[in-house]
């Protein structure tokens, strides 16, 4: 037996694997490099009891919608800047929720890391309906793909989510999808 799992480990191993030289094939890896993005849970502010409830459930419907692409890797959750170590990720979505008793406003960025510096940002005032919410989600999201898939030349064809999901049609409900009230 001792005899039959060496041979095993010799004949199977990594090391005698031909590499692509010696197989002749191209393999310069993927089309596209992976970007890895960092999503801290947002900062919330505003005098609405769900406040953070609905910057939770925001963000994650944000890193649902930016991880149907397949050249983006989502890391999260994390805390803030300090839970990241150099080289682990390429750039961090940085968030803020303000929920008040009439609006509900949100401000996105994208910083590289660790520079910090600003790729992409985007502040929107929403209208209390769950559509309008999902909407500017959807379309952050995607506006965030574009801008760096473009910047990183990755093919347009790749830059198209692959996944979609509905979630309730009204604020109530989209609350509750959410997990803000118990049942």
């Amino acid at each position: 037996l001792l005899a039959i799992a060496y041979l095993a480990t010799q004949v199977f191993s990594p090391s005698t694997a031909p590499s692509t030289a010696e197989r002749g094939i191209d393999d310069s890896g993927l089309p596209y490099e992976v970007i890895r993005i960092a999503v801290p849970l947002p900062k919330v502010y505003g005098t609405n009891p769900n406040s953070a409830k609905i910057a939770i459930g925001l963000n994650a419907e944000l890193m649902m919608g930016l991880s149907a692409y397949p050249w983006l890797t989502i890391i999260s959750p994390v805390t803030g800047f300090d839970g990241i170590e150099p080289g682990e990720v390429d750039y961090v979505l940085d968030g803020e929720v303000f929920w008040g008793d009439e609006i509900l406003e949100t401000h996105i960025k994208l910083l590289t890391y660790p520079e910090q510096k600003l790729v992409w940002n985007e502040a929107q005032s929403i209208k209390l309906d769950a559509s309008a919410v999902r909407d500017v989600v959807a379309r952050a999201a995607s506006s965030i793909a574009f801008d760096l898939a473009s910047a990183r030349g990755i093919a347009p064809e790749l830059a198209k989510s692959k996944n979609a999901h509905v979630s309730p049609e009204n604020l109530d409900a989209y609350i509750c999808y959410l997990g803000v009230h118990r049942y």
